[in-house]
């Protein structure tokens, strides 16, 4: 029986963020620094790629998924990506590539958490008091593995009918206006918008991200967003931070997610 299986999907694009905080995403920013124009948001690449898997594995794969996402070029409002998928049907994996012609944009490994899989013990850190001023985020602003501030989210039906609409997913799951789940690539925004309460960050780029679900995230429901940088580094003139997120539901984790920024681009 032959448990390798490939599915294919394309999209158009769509950069929703050009009036965004991070200038990276408007074109004239954008362009200081060496691109073509403004940058499609990470997590909207992230979502495009995640559908062949809730496509093939559906509810499964929104409360216990694994996938592990890498940027390695942009992608500008309105190309046409495609999507591969190629599945091993036996061990439950999938490796996911998107395109645009024939440059590769970003490569995605994808699985199931393991029944023992359990969330990280500091997944469960309090969140410092509110700030009351961002600081312009710098080298020395950023401490390791001290908790942000909190962040109290609750995604109505028509945020995510909006995100759906905005990456051209759907997918049932993501509609019914009642007990809609929530699309991956707008639960992996939350660490982004994490990021943005803590700091002001003129220009950024999101370029890797890592997120186990433990539990699948609905429409209309309380969630805590937690987080703390966990590493710092800098490559080549740019400088980079991890953070550790995680989504609570009361005292349940429902999502992890290790994310990591370029922060501070060299100037091209």
């Amino acid at each position: 029986m032959n448990t390798q299986h490939r599915d294919q999907y394309q999209v158009l694009t769509h950069n929703p963020s050009t009036q965004s905080e991070n200038r990276i995403h408007s074109d004239a920013i954008a362009q200081q620094y060496g691109f073509k124009g403004g940058l499609v948001p990470g997590v909207m690449v992230f979502g495009y790629m995640t559908h062949p898997l809730v496509s093939r594995h559906g509810l499964d794969w929104l409360h216990h998924g694994q996938a592990d996402v890498l940027f390695m070029k942009p992608a500008y409002e309105a190309q046409t990506l495609q999507i591969q998928a190629d599945f091993d049907l036996h061990r439950r994996s999938a490796h996911v590539e998107a395109f645009h012609e024939t440059e590769l944009l970003a490569k995605m490994q994808t699985g199931f958490a393991s029944s023992d899989t359990q969330p990280d013990p500091r997944s469960f850190w309090l969140g410092c008091p509110p700030i009351t001023e961002r600081p312009v985020i710098d080298w020395d602003q950023i401490r390791l593995q001290e908790p942000f501030p909190a962040m109290a989210w609750k995604a109505p039906v028509q945020e995510n009918l909006t995100w759906c609409r905005e990456s051209n997913d759907g997918l049932k799951l993501y509609q019914d206006t009642e007990k809609a789940y929530l699309h991956p690539g707008l639960i992996l925004r939350q660490a982004n918008l994490i990021l943005r309460q803590r700091y002001i960050i003129p220009a950024w780029i999101h370029t890797q991200s890592q997120i186990t679900f433990f539990s699948a995230l609905r429409v209309a429901q309380d969630y805590e967003v937690r987080a703390f940088a966990e590493d710092k580094w800098e490559r080549k003139g740019h400088q980079f931070l991890r953070l550790h997120v995680a989504i609570l539901k009361g005292t349940q984790v429902c999502a992890e997610i290790k994310h990591t920024a370029l922060f501070k681009l060299r100037h091209s």
